[in-house]
């Protein structure tokens, strides 16, 4: 049997054809399970490298990473030694995120050992050392000089009878009247003074290297199919929420 010129071209075509369908394409099975979310309308957006663990699989974020929503709808970051961050903002293209505790004090900071996290504190300064001091609320009435360093920090069980102030570790003790006052802790390599200051916008940042430069180019970033380690890749084009609703599409 005698084939023409157009027939084997066409039996080529067929044949790539074929085996492109077989091939894995960019948009995978498991894109859909990782599309972005959110905790509530109008949240920050939740897409890799984090994942809302309770709402999409694991492969949808990288190790450490892990969000998951509040009881008022505020995505959460925990970290180690159960300090947990409310996320106020998610800036993907600068990897940084803008976090705070509950109640806007971050009164758990002496806690915080991000060596073990993926994340650091923003900018160069970490060498800041404060040392708390709890004082009789009456100590500090009409000081000036005193309330200055009056921090967020309360005991619930005392209420409003003890006030607690944050000092320069390396400071005098006579640049401040605390004479009634006691010395309750010290906390080492902070990136401020007025970490403990009411609504303090404290900024971490992750590595660079995860992701890239994905979002700069308007793309997604997922891990590379069957790849070692944790390598990652861009792909596809960011869908913006609606600017109405504030819903992702």
């Amino acid at each position: 049997m005698e084939f023409n010129h157009e027939r084997i071209l066409l039996i080529f075509f067929l044949a790539a054809v074929v085996f492109s369908s077989l091939q894995p394409s960019v948009g995978r099975d498991d894109d859909d399970d990782c599309r972005p979310v959110q905790c509530r309308k109008g949240g920050p957006i939740v897409r890799f490298p984090f994942r809302l663990k309770d709402r999409q699989p694991q492969h949808c974020g990288y190790p450490g990473f892990d969000l998951s929503c509040s009881d008022f709808n505020e995505p959460i970051l925990s970290l180690p030694d159960s300090v947990q961050f409310y996320i106020k903002q998610i800036n993907y293209t600068g990897k940084f995120i803008h976090v705070q505790e509950q109640g806007g004090c971050l009164a758990r900071i002496r806690y915080l050992n991000l060596s073990s996290s993926q994340f650091d504190f923003s900018g160069s300064s970490r060498d800041i050392n404060l040392t708390i001091f709890s004082c009789p609320s009456s100590s500090g009435s009409g000081d000036l000089e005193l309330d200055r360093f009056k921090t967020c920090l309360d005991d619930p069980d005392l209420g409003r009878r003890r006030m607690y102030y944050a000092m320069g570790s390396d400071w005098s003790i006579d640049l401040v009247p605390i004479l009634s006052c006691t010395k309750m802790y010290n906390v080492s390599g902070l990136p401020s003074n007025d970490v403990l200051f009411k609504n303090y916008d404290l900024t971490l940042d992750w590595p660079p290297l995860i992701c890239g430069d994905c979002d700069s180019q308007r793309k997604y970033c997922r891990f590379v199919n069957n790849s070692l380690g944790n390598q990652t890749e861009c792909y596809g084009h960011i869908e913006l929420p609606n600017r109405k609703t504030g819903k992702l599409h």
